[in-house]
């Protein structure tokens, strides 16, 4: 759970690291909030979510 290289093998620094999980937590913020109201209206953003996770996916995975 804890692991104090995290930085160094994620080749960041403190504030680079800080900004991106920022930025990441906002976007999964507001596809939680776009899956909420697609589960009401299932013919509302039938994709946005699923495709968003994979480009997520492959920019962390490489």
């Amino acid at each position: 759970m804890l692991d104090f290289n995290h930085l160094k093998e994620a080749q960041q620094n403190y504030f680079g690291h800080g900004f991106r999980a920022l930025y990441l937590s906002i976007i999964f913020i507001s596809l939680a909030f776009t899956a909420f109201i697609h589960a009401i209206f299932p013919f509302l953003f039938y994709k946005t979510v699923s495709l968003w996770i994979k480009d997520i996916n492959k920019e962390i995975n490489g």
